[in-house]
């Protein structure tokens, strides 16, 4: 499982994808054929399952792309591009993440979202966000 702060944007995610028949690490995928699919459950109990398609080509040394990218780094990784609305948490805290392309097995990973946290104030090397009290005297 992958933790990632609520409301994160500009995520990529490295994936290993295999060959559907002989499982070892794929390489030249034509990735405009990714489809990228996320559950999440509702607070009621209910599910919503949305789909991204039509992943552009993009390039490595590229940042994140707001049309979602993916692009071949090696050796059958993959860096693929996460919508921001997978993690704006209006179904939940979690989402089941599901990657297809022909010809590649499929690929599934489990993100959790978390509230933003104070990481100085959480290391204890602030001050914490109270007003002091006066020291009374001796």
């Amino acid at each position: 499982m992958t933790i990632y702060a609520k409301g994160a944007t500009s995520v990529s995610e490295f994936v290993l994808l295999t060959d559907s028949t002989t499982h070892i690490p794929k390489t030249g995928v034509t990735v405009t054929g990714i489809t990228l699919q996320y559950l999440t459950k509702h607070a009621t109990g209910g599910y919503t399952m949305t789909t991204y398609g039509a992943y552009a080509a993009g390039a490595i040394n590229v940042a994140w792309n707001a049309t979602l990218t993916a692009c071949e780094i090696g050796l059958g990784f993959y860096r693929i591009d996460l919508p921001n609305a997978l993690f704006a948490g209006t179904n939940g805290n979690r989402a089941a993440v599901i990657l297809t392309c022909t010809g590649c097995d499929q690929v599934n990973w489990e993100i959790e979202l978390s509230p933003k946290v104070d990481a100085v104030l959480w290391a204890g090397s602030a001050i914490p966000h109270t007003t002091p009290t006066p020291f009374a005297g001796v």
